[in-house]
């Protein structure tokens, strides 16, 4: 079980490295204008990283109403990857210990 809950905190880094790394790309480099570009990022977004969804209650706040939002959208990303973690990991090694005990033997 250790084995499981190191693979799914690895998988939630991965959810909080890739909502940081999407913040740092919409935020800082890519200009707000709309262009077919900026509608495949925004697609790629909300795929992987489904809590950008409350990003959309921010149309006129404020600095530090964005950062708040966006460091919960980043720990939700994480809880929301370490379960999809938990779960794949957990079917994985499921399916790794049938497989490990072979097939039974055919009659003939």
């Amino acid at each position: 079980m250790r084995a499981v809950l190191k693979a799914s905190l690895v998988w939630g880094a991965v959810g909080l490295g890739v909502a940081v790394l999407w913040s740092l790309l919409l935020f800082l480099q890519v200009p707000r204008h709309v262009g077919p570009v900026r509608d495949y990022l925004d697609a790629a977004l909300l795929i992987s990283w489904p809590a950008a969804f409350s990003f959309l209650s921010l149309e006129n706040a404020g600095t530090t109403a964005q950062l708040v939002v966006a460091l919960l959208a980043a720990l939700t990303n994480f809880v929301l990857y370490f379960f999809v973690g938990l779960i794949l990991t957990s079917l994985w090694k499921a399916g790794a210990s049938i497989l490990r005990r072979g097939a039974p033997p055919e009659e003939t």
